[in-house]
């Protein structure tokens, strides 16, 4: 159950994000970062706008993934233009999504070579796709981990007689060494 929830959001937010470059390809001015006709905003309503949190505009500014604001020279106020908020929206999109800094990256790169060949962009998602697919596979066994544990206790018990807690803590032989296996993937990395 949990795993068709994961998909189904996975495959919400991948739609979403193909609508996304798409509006990104077809309107290139909101990805160039062009100020021209673009409407005047502090870094506080552009978070608002784009619903995250101060720290997370200057965070990707400073991750290169949002280009620097220009600055008013007489109080130092960064000026955040409409391209900067759509930037941001995909951005934060692509990280609903689980993406890397280096996806997004590669994906904002991509999305400047207007007129060449999508491939690259394509070669991104199915390559991320892989990676959660990977993932999905992990948490099922996850899951089946989990359901042994929760079979072999009850409540009723004191807990020093816990099941649970004797077989997370009981020596393992070297044969016995993957009945809890581990995954490769890294939480909060993606």
């Amino acid at each position: 159950m949990i795993v068709r929830v994961v998909l189904f959001r996975a495959i919400v937010h991948f739609n979403r994000l193909v609508y996304s470059l798409h509006c990104a390809i077809r309107n290139p001015d909101l990805t160039t970062g062009s100020s021209e006709g673009g409407t005047d905003m502090k870094i506080g309503e552009l978070a608002r706008k784009a619903g995250c949190p101060i720290e997370t505009v200057r965070y990707y500014e400073k991750e290169g993934l949002l280009q620097a604001p220009r600055r008013n020279t007489e109080n130092n106020y960064r000026h955040y233009d409409a391209a900067h908020l759509e930037k941001l929206l995909f951005i934060r999109r692509c990280r609903a999504l689980d993406m890397t800094h280096e996806e997004i990256r590669a994906l904002l790169h991509a999305m400047n070579n207007h007129g060449k060949d999508c491939g690259p962009i394509d070669a991104i998602i199915s390559e991320h796709l892989a990676h959660v697919r990977h993932r999905i596979a992990e948490l099922q066994q996850l899951e089946q981990q989990l359901k042994a544990l929760s079979t072999i206790c009850s409540a009723d018990r004191d807990v020093d007689d816990c099941a649970i807690i004797q077989e997370l803590t009981a020596p393992r032989e070297d044969k016995d060494q993957t009945a809890f296996r581990t995954t490769d993937h890294l939480g909060g990395v993606h």
